[in-house]
């Protein structure tokens, strides 16, 4: 017969080797997740600023400016063995931004008007993009902030994690649409130039939450990316416009998520 003190030892082990094992099969749910970054690319933003009236309730017509953008992000994932299923594709237009490097258990940040750059920092107001495209930051493992954006949160598509549709799989491209029309506060609205750069560039803000995926559609870890950019814009008029269209998206103008395989002609 097995003592009560070995008997008790025994059940103990049994436990721990039990909690071991279940943390073992359970560790891409306990986290921290490793992150799966995805490929991400400013394809074309497009914006309108303009000035319209509307019926106010009982106030009767008021004058009121508006905005309304497209953006069109190109989202890659690279990975052979893994999946990507987005949950947040954001775009944003602040009149600066500003990061500092940070790790998984550093998730202050400073707060400096303008730009980091990677020499150094860049005075409020910037410069403008060295070419039509400028990136100041990519990547994950770094905290960011930004000062008013021209859209709110309007510039944010979202999608359900209980949707496979919306899976992006492994050596798989995606062409994600955000697009709205928003009413600007008056004073944003008066002062349009400042986001804009005397109509030249201006910083636009795109950031990715979402899963990775394995073989059987378990979580194995995040997808998360942010991308701080300065874009240079052509201007007319009221609008303000960068890159171009690709043909897939004007072939299927209702979708707000468009898959393709790697290499494929758009």
């Amino acid at each position: 017969m097995v003592a009560k003190p070995a008997m008790a030892l025994i059940v103990m082990a049994a436990l721990c080797a039990g909690a071991l094992l279940g943390a073992y099969m359970l560790k891409p749910k306990l986290g921290p997740y490793p992150n799966y970054e995805p490929e991400v690319k400013l394809e074309y933003l497009y914006v309108r600023v303009f000035n319209t009236t509307v019926m106010v309730n009982s106030a009767g017509l008021k004058n009121v400016t508006m905005v309304s953008f497209m953006a069109v992000i190109k989202v890659g994932n690279p990975y052979n063995n893994t999946d990507i299923l987005p949950s947040t594709v954001a775009i944003h237009i602040p009149q600066e931004t500003y990061y500092e490097e940070s790790n998984a258990s550093t998730v202050a940040f400073t707060v400096t008007i303008g730009a980091k750059e990677k020499g150094g920092q860049v005075p409020a107001g910037g410069s403008p993009p060295k070419d039509s495209l400028e990136i100041i930051k990519g990547g994950d493992g770094f905290a960011y902030g930004f000062t008013n954006d021209l859209i709110l949160n309007h510039g944010v598509a979202h999608f359900s994690l209980r949707d496979v549709s919306s899976v992006i799989p492994r050596n798989s491209d995606a062409y994600i649409v955000v697009s709205s029309t928003t009413p600007l506060p008056e004073v944003w609205g008066r002062n349009v130039e400042s986001w804009f750069h005397g109509g030249s560039w201006a910083y636009v803000l795109v950031s990715i939450d979402g899963e990775a995926l394995g073989n059987n559609l378990e979580v194995k870890g995040t997808s998360d990316y942010v991308l701080i950019l300065k874009v240079r814009l052509t201007h007319e008029g009221d609008e303000y416009w960068y890159g171009s269209i690709p043909k897939v998206v004007l072939d299927n103008p209702t979708d707000s998520l468009l898959i393709i395989p790697k290499g494929t002609t758009t």
